[in-house]
């Protein structure tokens, strides 16, 4: 069996996992997720997806989703607000510094 092959057997064993994405990237987004969210959030730092946000803090997501590039600004800043599934989801309060 080719290296390929295996790599295509080990990918489809995690057939959640995109083929096209490394497997190395997935681990660095469980270390960022999972080892720095919690440092984070005690200095008063939330990092999340947009659907966490938006279930757990609606109240800044209102105030700041839009609010860099406006939906009214231009056509694609309109559709981007209009039909986005998710995100990243960073808050850093003023006068906070990032460890």
């Amino acid at each position: 069996m080719s290296v390929s092959k295996n790599a295509r057997k080990s990918r489809s064993q995690n057939f959640w996992w995109p083929k096209e994405i490394p497997k190395e990237n997935f681990n660095s987004l469980l270390s960022t997720t999972f080892l720095y969210k919690e440092k984070l959030a005690k200095v008063g730092i939330i990092f999340c997806s947009i659907s966490e946000a938006v279930r757990d803090q609606p109240e800044l997501v209102r105030k700041y989703l839009g609010s860099v590039v406006p939906p009214g600004d231009n056509y694609y800043a309109a559709l981007n607000s209009a039909v986005f599934t998710d995100g990243s989801f960073v808050f850093i309060p003023k006068g906070v510094k990032c460890p």
